[in-house]
């Protein structure tokens, strides 16, 4: 199960596959956590939510104690607040300087860090384990932060894009608890009946009841008000499919940015 959310709508898709992507995506950028399957989506921009950078982050610093941890962590903390501060005063960018400060920074951490794991000792692989010996947490963070800097810091160039998947996170926040309490949905047609109620769950304690009704009107119709609309298999197939749930019913265009979680 899993959300795609905007900062106005939240559409839920249901698969029988965890991996499985939308198809007909073309433009904008897909915020989310870095999972491999997110690479299928080919024809989107890409940017990593720096909540989970910052959770890893907080386990190196508590735990293995490395120390290029923390300043990574203040960094990534400062750029938001300084894109939030710009994005009040009506900014629509970071000043070169400020921007260039905080490359600068970055480049000097990951530096940092790396020169710390090449001193380490190597991690002893098992004689029965083949391929590459395993890296510790610390240096898979470091080389992610350094592979993907352009999606990790994107939010520091694109003022439209957030710091964090949080939004989708706790659109599917319900689903997850259902889950973790149930140990499962027991068969598919289940999910997808919880699925078609969640929007209308989602609205209802954001906005209230009359607003959650009205939203619903405009999405499906005044006349389906009282009947949940058909989602059920194949609910991503077409692009088609993915414009009708996302795009407001003005025929605005489809927000640029996706927030993804599953």
């Amino acid at each position: 199960m899993a959300a795609v959310a905007t900062e106005t709508l939240t559409h839920y898709r249901v698969s029988a596959k965890r991996g499985e992507m939308p198809e007909g995506l073309v433009g904008g950028v897909a915020v989310h956590d870095g999972f491999k399957s997110y690479s299928g989506l080919t024809d989107v921009g890409h940017a990593l939510c720096n909540a989970h950078h910052l959770r890893e982050l907080k386990a190196l610093i508590e735990i293995d104690r490395e120390p290029w941890a923390a300043p990574m962590r203040d960094l990534l903390l400062e750029a938001n607040r300084a894109v939030e501060q710009a994005r009040e005063e009506g900014a629509t960018s970071l000043a070169p300087p400020a921007l260039e400060g905080f490359l600068a920074r970055y480049w000097e951490i990951l530096r940092l860090g790396l020169a710390f794991h090449r001193d380490l000792p190597r991690l002893q692989r098992h004689p029965s384990n083949r391929g590459r010996t395993k890296h510790r947490p610390g240096h898979n963070l470091l080389i992610r932060l350094h592979e993907f800097k352009d999606d990790v810091l994107r939010f520091l160039v694109d003022f439209s894009v957030p710091f964090t998947n949080n939004l989708a996170e706790q659109a599917l926040r319900m689903m997850k608890v259902k889950m973790k309490i149930s140990g499962a949905f027991r068969t598919f047609e289940a999910a997808c009946d919880f699925a078609e109620g969640s929007p209308r769950r989602g609205l209802w304690a954001v906005h209230g009841p009359l607003q959650a009704a009205q939203g619903f009107s405009r999405l499906r119709g005044p006349a389906n008000l009282n009947r949940p609309p058909p989602l059920g298999p194949g609910l991503f197939d077409s692009e088609k499919k993915i414009r009708e749930a996302l795009v407001p019913a003005s025929g605005a265009p489809r927000p640029p940015v996706l927030l993804f979680t599953r």
